[in-house]
């Protein structure tokens, strides 16, 4: 038999050469085929994922050193970035995340503090007054004039940054739910 001969070959001819009857439809199995691929994939995945090793999160090029923390110990980062601001004051990307976290922890005078030593350091920070924006708009007592006039040095210190495209998509509302939110005097 040539090896051409045996391309052609079909499962009912290998099962006639070996002496096993072919019933229509059934061939080599092609449900235990099917059941093979599946248990290989599953037992694949269960090996590899537990082989992988826990990979620390992935920060951007001159990203302080974060030691191995990960994204799901945020304040192992939290204690990282403020080893590294407390070592390094003008590390402002230290401090602008340590800003953003101090802030999703609702620790708002902290954040604060953080982002305007940035503007202390660089006026120019597109980021810092973005997120100073927040700060004001997002507050109890929120200060819609202050933190429209942050997104504005957004505007126009970073015309075509994502910060301002995101200013640019949501201002109308934030500023309406901020006016909303903010406290009424009586006279």
């Amino acid at each position: 038999m040539h090896d051409a001969d045996l391309l052609e070959e079909t499962d009912d001819d290998i099962a006639t050469r070996s002496g096993r009857s072919v019933e229509p439809g059934g061939g080599v199995g092609w449900k235990w085929i099917f059941v093979a691929v599946v248990v290989g994939i599953v037992i694949g995945v269960t090996v590899l994922g537990r082989s992988l090793p826990t990979t620390p999160q992935n920060t951007p090029a001159g990203h302080p050193a974060t030691a191995g923390a990960t994204v799901t110990d945020p304040a192992v980062l939290q204690a990282e970035l403020e080893a590294v601001v407390a070592a390094n004051p003008g590390d402002i990307d230290a401090r602008l995340q340590l800003g953003t976290i101090y802030f999703n922890n609702e620790e708002f005078e902290k954040a604060r503090a953080q982002w305007q030593a940035v503007l202390d350091i660089a006026p120019d920070t597109v980021m810092a007054h973005y997120n100073m924006g927040w700060y004001f708009f997002d507050r109890d007592a929120p200060d819609c004039a202050a933190g429209q006039a942050e997104w504005g040095k957004v505007l126009e210190l970073g015309p075509n940054s994502d910060e301002a495209s995101i200013i640019r998509d949501h201002m109308d509302q934030v500023v309406a739910a901020c006016q909303a939110n903010m406290p009424t005097t009586e006279s």
